[in-house]
């Protein structure tokens, strides 16, 4: 078994009701280095076992789910007493703050039938008992939808 995993934060993506996103370098066995998104869950949060056992569930759904326009999830562990998500980083532009600025790029428009496959693979996605997840919540734009390079996600 390698060492165990560390993590650099190395700025923050944004905040919410749940917790704080940050980008970090994971440092793993023999010099491996990705560039990585952690969810931390608030405290407040943490301590309520529901939005707690929420958290957990959507990431083990995410966990499960393969879609170009969904954040990879890499694991869910404890650092520091906190529960943490370990997602893909995805570099982009925040879609709120795009469309705020003024019309949005045609090329942008184009991926929200994406972004909507990826909401209907997601609802769809059996859990871990064959049983369809439908864990998609009206407010899943969760952490957030970027415009990236290769994108909406």
């Amino acid at each position: 078994m390698g060492e165990p995993r560390r993590y650099n934060i190395l700025g923050t993506l944004g905040k919410g009701g749940f917790g704080t996103v940050y980008k970090a370098q994971l440092h793993g066995s023999a010099g491996f280095t990705k560039i990585v998104a952690l969810k931390v869950l608030n405290a407040e949060v943490a301590g309520k076992e529901e939005f707690a056992r929420r958290a957990r569930d959507e990431a083990r759904v995410l966990g499960l789910v393969r879609h170009r326009a969904i954040v990879q999830v890499d694991g869910l562990v404890v650092l520091q007493g906190h529960w943490v998500v370990v997602m893909e980083y995805v570099s982009g532009v925040d879609l709120k703050r795009l469309m705020q600025a003024g019309p949005v790029p045609p090329g942008v428009a184009a991926g929200s039938s994406e972004v909507a496959q990826a909401l209907d693979a997601a609802y769809r996605e059996p859990g871990a008992r064959g049983q369809t997840a439908r864990s998609v919540a009206p407010a899943t734009s969760s952490p957030r939808t970027c415009a990236s390079p290769s994108g909406v996600r």
